[in-house]
């Protein structure tokens, strides 16, 4: 918070108005926790067709659990996390020749 807000709702109405904007700030940072789900999913298919960007869904499989977030602006999951243990090769291209 700045100076000048400070002194604006301190010269308005002290503390108590002070203290009941810092009351709303804290209840909206909560509010987005409280939004917030985490989905579990045995394979894409129980995917929903369209995500929501207020969660976190993983994908627990025999070969171990993948975690998926929702990109809403290319409508499409993205893996933000793997058993990364389970990788045997990775091909990389042809940036060496």
């Amino acid at each position: 918070m700045s100076n000048t807000f400070l002194a604006e709702v301190l010269g308005r109405g002290g503390v108590k108005t002070l203290v009941e904007r810092i009351q709303g700030m804290i209840k909206d940072e909560i509010d987005k926790i409280d939004s917030f789900s985490i989905i579990e999913v045995s394979s894409s298919a129980e995917l929903p067709n369209i995500g929501s960007s207020n969660a976190l869904y993983i994908m627990s499989t025999e070969v171990g659990d993948t975690l998926y977030k929702w990109d809403p602006n290319n409508l499409s999951y993205v893996i933000i996390g793997s058993n990364y243990m389970n990788i045997k090769i990775i091909r990389g291209g042809t940036a060496n020749g």
